[in-house]
């Protein structure tokens, strides 16, 4: 479960926060994509991590297992292109991930690293970036409000990385 309490953070995202920054964005992404209120059938079941099988996920309509991602004003999911994109609201922030599917076989987990300089100048080309601090923790971490062309341009950056695929083990 540790890879998908990562990406609750990001969104399912405290997958960010595990690295020593994070991005957030302004608001929830895309900008004008509806939220869904369930997960794609394809999602629902019982999937493990291919590099981790101790991390396993169960998936229901509107919720992971133990409330770890639950669909509500809190934390959104929207549809853009072929992945899902999946929203926390942080305070004054979104941490954003993204979910592909692969049919019925599984899903694969994408997020923004910006770790290392080539993937900060990376989303810096494509859109305005600010360092900002956070009041309560005193960490700093990018701040992004990108329209939805640059979302676009972000998705194809290097900075938007694979975490991890997950296998159906559920029939």
């Amino acid at each position: 479960m540790k890879t998908f309490q990562h990406i609750c953070l990001v969104v399912i995202l405290a997958l960010m926060l595990t690295s020593c920054e994070e991005l957030a964005f302004r608001q929830p992404m895309p900008h004008d994509a509806p939220n869904l209120t369930s997960f794609p059938p394809e999602c629902i079941g019982t999937f493990v991590s291919e590099s981790d099988p101790k991390d396993t996920l169960v998936i229901y309509p509107d919720s992971v297992k133990d409330e770890r991602f639950i669909l509500n004003d809190e934390n959104l999911m929207r549809k853009y292109g072929k992945y899902y994109i999946l929203n926390q609201h942080k305070r004054d922030r979104w941490i954003v991930a993204a979910l592909r599917t692969r049919g019925k076989r599984g899903f694969d987990i994408y997020w923004f690293n910006i770790e290392g300089e080539k993937n900060k100048n990376s989303l810096s080309r494509v859109t305005k970036t600010v360092m900002v601090q956070d009041p309560e923790t005193a960490k700093e971490y990018m701040l992004v409000d990108p329209t939805s062309s640059e979302f676009n341009r972000m998705l194809h950056s290097r900075a938007f990385q694979r975490k991890d695929k997950f296998r159906r083990i559920d029939s």
